[in-house]
C-alpha cells in the first residue's frame, strides 16, 4: 500500500524484520522538461498546446474562463515568460508538486500587469500517462509597475476617457453612499468576483458608516476589449465597529460590454492604520 501510493520501492527483510522504503523515483527530468515546454507554448503563444498541459479534470478548466483569459492574452500582448527558479517538490509515481518562480513581462509597449509570481503547481498523470497541470497556488505575487507607467496617460478620445473614468467615480460614490443596486451597476456580471463583491460590500454596509476619497484616478491604456485604470483611494470609518483606515494604490480592469463595467482590481499597495498599531504597509 504504501509502495503504491508514492512510488517508492518498499521490502522487507524477514531475518531482521526490517522494512525498508527506497527513495522516491526519479522523474525530475521528465517533470521539468514538461514545465519548459509549458512555458515555452505560452510564449510562441501557442493556445493549443498551452491548454493541453492541463489535466482534463483540473477545476483550473471551469467555466473556460482559462482558455479565454489565454486568448485574449495572445491577441494583445506579447508576454514573454521567464522562469527564475525550479525545483521538484514531491515526485511519485502519479502526482506531483512543483515550485516555481516565474516573470511574466509585455513586450508589444500595451500596458500589461507585468508581475513575479512564486507558484506551486500540483501534477497529475493523464490516462495516457502524461503529466498535466491539475492546480495551482500563488505563494507571492509582485508588480512590476513603475510610478511613471501607471501615472502616462492614455492616448484616447476625451469623450471615452471620460466614459471610463465616470465609471470608477460611480462605484466609489456608490459604496460612500451605500447603494448596493448602484454599485453593482458598475461590475461586469460576468466579472468572476461578481458574487463575492456583491455579498462583501452588502455586509460592509450593514456595518459601517465609511469615508472614501478618490486621490487620483488616471486612464493608463485602452484595447478593443479593455481598459486600465489606475487610482489612489483613502478609506476611513466614519462610524461602526473596528475598521484599518487605509490607502490603496490600486490598479482597476475594465471590460467594455454594451458599455464598460469594473472586472477585476489589482491591489499594488496598501497601508492600513489601526489604534492600536498604527499603519500596516
Amino acid at each position: 500500500m504504501i509502495g503504491e501510493a508514492t512510488g517508492r520501492d518498499v521490502k522487507w527483510d524477514k531475518s531482521t524484520r526490517t522494512i525498508t522504503i527506497g527513495p522516491a523515483p526519479s522523474n525530475e527530468a521528465d517533470l521539468e522538461a514538461f514545465y519548459r515546454a509549458f512555458t515555452d507554448a505560452n510564449n510562441r503563444e501557442d493556445l493549443e498546446a498551452v491548454m493541453a498541459a492541463f489535466h482534463p479534470e483540473s477545476p483550473l478548466l471551469e467555466d473556460g474562463l482559462l482558455e479565454a483569459e489565454a486568448r485574449n492574452s495572445f491577441e494583445n500582448y506579447d508576454v514573454v515568460n521567464e522562469i527564475e527558479l525550479f525545483e521538484v517538490i514531491e515526485a511519485g509515481r502519479t502526482e506531483a508538486v512543483l515550485h516555481t518562480v516565474e516573470k511574466s513581462v509585455n513586450t508589444n509597449g500595451r500596458f500589461h500587469m507585468d508581475r513575479r509570481m512564486e507558484v506551486y503547481y500540483t501534477l497529475l498523470k493523464d490516462e495516457r500517462g502524461e503529466w498535466k497541470i491539475y492546480g495551482l497556488e500563488v505563494l507571492d505575487l509582485e508588480y512590476l509597475l513603475t510610478e511613471e507607467r501607471l501615472t502616462a496617460e492614455a492616448d484616447i478620445d476625451a469623450e471615452l476617457e471620460k466614459a471610463i473614468r465616470d465609471v470608477v467615480m460611480a462605484n466609489v460614490e456608490a459604496s460612500e453612499k451605500e447603494d448596493l443596486q448602484a454599485l453593482m451597476a458598475t461590475v461586469d456580471p460576468e466579472s468572476p468576483v461578481y458574487e463575492q463583491t456583491k455579498e462583501l460590500m452588502g455586509v460592509a454596509f450593514l456595518a459601517f458608516d465609511l469615508e472614501y476619497d478618490l486621490e487620483q484616478l488616471n486612464v493608463i491604456d485602452v484595447t478593443d476589449k479593455d481598459a486600465y485604470v489606475y487610482t489612489v483611494t483613502t478609506t476611513k470609518k466614519a462610524d461602526g465597529p473596528a475598521f484599518g483606515d487605509n490607502r490603496a494604490w490600486q490598479v482597476h480592469l475594465l471590460k467594455k460590454q454594451a458599455d464598460m463595467k469594473l472586472e477585476t482590481v489589482y491591489v499594488l499597495f496598501a497601508q492600513i492604520r489601526t489604534a492600536e498599531s498604527g499603519v500596516i504597509a
